[in-house]
């Protein structure tokens, strides 16, 4: 679902790929971090950019 949601996005111009690829490594970042108060730390940090 995300893969063609990000693909359509780029593909309309609404973001460019680079900003498909950050917001993706942060969400596979924050299954990977066990410590409850980092991961909401990357999901502000996700909401911002």
């Amino acid at each position: 679902g995300a893969l063609v949601m990000g693909q359509a996005a780029v593909t309309a111009g609404l973001v460019s790929p680079q900003m498909v690829i950050v917001v993706g490594l942060g969400a596979v970042a924050s299954f990977l971090i066990p410590d409850y108060s980092f991961v909401n730390a990357l999901r502000i940090l996700k909401l911002l950019f």
